[in-house]
């Protein structure tokens, strides 16, 4: 893998980094854990937002889709980037955003309960997650990446 990453993308990893804390946690999906990231500390910042949609566009650019979703919990800033004028409902195609990625239950709920096709499943960090998704996963940022 080469070391050098697009700018936003850099800066987003570098801000996403100063949210790693060390201890005993046990994550929404049950796990436990020695590291926990605590997106909530800057995920509505300005900051965040420019560079998280500055390498969210580059994602989904080619990707036809009517707004964003994402789980009521943890993603909750990020979803506040839909289109307006789009209102939720059966078959409307959306993009899922989740803030940190571990087992994809959360997302899994949020798409059965929203009734929407999901077109792309992104998150800022993954965890590890190793099942199959109902959509292309892609994540911007690895646990490696940002716990080193």
């Amino acid at each position: 893998m080469s070391s050098y990453l697009p700018p936003a993308r850099e800066r987003l990893r570098n801000l996403v980094a100063t949210c790693v804390k060390r201890g005993e946690f046990t994550l929404r999906s049950g796990q436990k854990s020695d590291t926990f990231i605590d997106l909530e500390e800057v995920s509505s910042t300005p900051l965040f937002m420019i560079l998280f949609l500055d390498v969210l566009r580059e994602i989904v650019r080619n990707d036809v889709y009517d707004t964003f979703i994402g789980p009521s919990k943890g993603a909750d800033p990020l979803v506040y980037v839909g289109r307006e004028g789009i209102r939720h409902r059966q078959g409307t195609r959306a993009i899922v955003l989740e803030d940190v990625l571990t087992t994809g239950g959360s997302v899994l709920r949020c798409i059965e309960e929203s009734g929407m096709t999901p077109v792309r499943i992104v998150s800022v960090v993954d965890r590890g997650c190793a099942i199959k998704l109902p959509a292309p996963y892609t994540p911007i940022l690895s646990m490696s990446e940002v716990s080193t």
